[in-house]
C-alpha cells in the first residue's frame, strides 16, 4: 500500500496525464487513513495540509476549474479520516484493567504506543505530500496566470464529532460544511421565529433536521414555501430519512435533500435535485435560477 501510494505521488506531482480519478481518490484516501491512524491531536496537524492537498492536485493535473471533483476529493479525504479515527479511539476506549495499578500501566502503554505510531507516520505522510505541495508552488510561482489562492482552502472541512452534536450543534455543523462545498454567504438563523429555516445563504435558504425518524412532508413543504416567498433555493438537510410522501415532493417542487452523519463528517445527495447541486458546485441553475431572479 505504502509503495503504490508512493508511486501515485509522484505520478501527481509529475502531472502524469494516464492518471485517472479513482487513482487520485485512492491516493487522498489511503493518506487520510494514514493521518488517521495517529489520533486526534496528532491527525489534526494534517487538517489544513489536506485542504491544499486537493487544492495542489487539480493544479498541477490542470484541472483546478473541477469543482465536482475537488469536493469529491475532500469528501474521500473527510470520510476515510473519520473511519480511521474512530477504530482509533475504539481502540482506545478498549475495557481497562480493573486494579488500579494495572490501569495506570495499561493507559501509560497505551499512549507510548500513540506516540510510536505517530512518530513513524507523520515523516510517511510528509514524504507523499511535500513533493506535490511544493511542485504546485513551483508552478504557481512561476506562473503569473495561476492564483495562488489555489494553494489554500478558506475554509477547512467539518471535523467528524464522534459523540453527535445537539440539534444546534447540526445547524451550525452543517454551516461549516456549506461554506466547505464552496457556498457563499452562510449565516445561521436566530433560534426562533426562523420560519423553519435554519441556516440562509446567498442563494439558499436550509432546513436542518438532526434525528433518526423521517421527515414528514409537512416539513418539506415548509422549507419550500419559505425559500420560494425569500427567492432562494429550497435545501433540507437531515441525519434521517425522509417519508415516502417528502421524498415524493422533494422531487417534484423540487427541494434539494442532502444526509449527513456528524459523528463521521459524511455528507451525501439523497435525491436528483441535490446530486444536480452536488455536480454543479452548489450554483443554482435552470429551474431554480429563474425562481431566483422572478
Amino acid at each position: 500500500m505504502a509503495n503504490r501510494l508512493s508511486v501515485l505521488s509522484k505520478q501527481i506531482r509529475d502531472a502524469d496525464p494516464t492518471l485517472t480519478t479513482d487513482e487520485l481518490h485512492s491516493f487522498v484516501a489511503g493518506v487520510a487513513k494514514l493521518a488517521g491512524s495517529i489520533g486526534e491531536e496528532a491527525g489534526d496537524a494534517f487538517e489544513t495540509l489536506h485542504e491544499n492537498l486537493v487544492a495542489a492536485i487539480l493544479l498541477l493535473l490542470d484541472l483546478a476549474d473541477d469543482e465536482l471533483l475537488g469536493i469529491q476529493l475532500r469528501i474521500t479525504w473527510a470520510s476515510e479520516y473519520s473511519k480511521s479515527l474512530i477504530k482509533v479511539m475504539s481502540a482506545q476506549n478498549d475495557r481497562l484493567p480493573a486494579e488500579l495499578d494495572e490501569r495506570k500501566a495499561e493507559i501509560a502503554r497505551r499512549d507510548a504506543a500513540r506516540e510510536t505510531l505517530a512518530v513513524k507516520s507523520a515523516p510517511k505522510i510528509s514524504s507523499l505530500l511535500e513533493p506535490i505541495l511544493n511542485a504546485a508552488r513551483d508552478l504557481a510561482e512561476n506562473s503569473p496566470s495561476v492564483s495562488t489562492s489555489l494553494i489554500a482552502s478558506e475554509h477547512p472541512a467539518p471535523k467528524p464529532q464522534l459523540y453527535g452534536v445537539s440539534a444546534r450543534g447540526a445547524e451550525l455543523w452543517v454551516a461549516d460544511a456549506l461554506r466547505w462545498l464552496g457556498v457563499h454567504g452562510v449565516e445561521v438563523t436566530q433560534q426562533t421565529s426562523d420560519g423553519g429555516v435554519d441556516v440562509l445563504t446567498k442563494d439558499f435558504a436550509v432546513s436542518v433536521k438532526h434525528y433518526s425518524g423521517a421527515v414528514p412532508v409537512e416539513e418539506v413543504r415548509e422549507i419550500f414555501g419559505v425559500a420560494t416567498v425569500l427567492k432562494k433555493v429550497p435545501m433540507l438537510w437531515t441525519s434521517g430519512t425522509l417519508t415516502g410522501s417528502g421524498s415524493e415532493f422533494a422531487e417534484i417542487a423540487p427541494v434539494a435533500v442532502f444526509q449527513y452523519e456528524v459523528e463521521t463528517a459524511t455528507i451525501f445527495p439523497a435525491n436528483l435535485p441535490a446530486q444536480e447541486l452536488f455536480d454543479g458546485g452548489f450554483v443554482p441553475h435552470g429551474d431554480a435560477v429563474e425562481a431566483l431572479e422572478a
